[in-house]
């Protein structure tokens, strides 16, 4: 039976900076979806519900930098030291944090430009 050990400090030095590389990445991915979501809109004529890729990618680069940030955190616990790869990965992580909380909170407001309309 395999026990369960924790962590090692190299993995969590890896883990924080691939995660957030992955929320990077969820952010490419919703600015792609919104503009796909938008110019389905134009196409239609009318509004359209936020498509399913916006919220996977809001709410998955939200989760990505909330645990980049958790795993920088618990590495300068463990190890005591700030390296310079960890200090970046919370930084980016951090930011990552700010920029999709303010993401997920758009999807739930209204179209600041209106109802789309192709009439007249």
């Amino acid at each position: 039976m395999v026990e369960n050990q924790p962590t090692s400090a190299p993995e969590i030095a890896i883990a924080a900076p691939l995660l957030v590389v992955v929320g990077l990445l969820a952010t490419v991915g919703y600015f792609g979806a919104d503009d796909a979501h938008m110019s389905a809109q134009w196409a239609a004529c009318h509004d359209l519900p936020v498509s399913r890729q916006m919220y996977v990618t809001a709410y998955g680069g939200l989760a990505c930098a909330l645990v980049a940030l958790f795993l920088a955190h618990r590495l300068v616990r463990r190890a005591g030291a700030v390296t310079w790869v960890v200090g970046l990965s919370a930084v980016a992580a951090a930011a990552l944090l700010l920029v999709h909380g303010f993401i997920v909170y758009w999807l739930y407001q209204p179209d600041p430009g209106g109802v789309i309309s192709c009439a007249g």
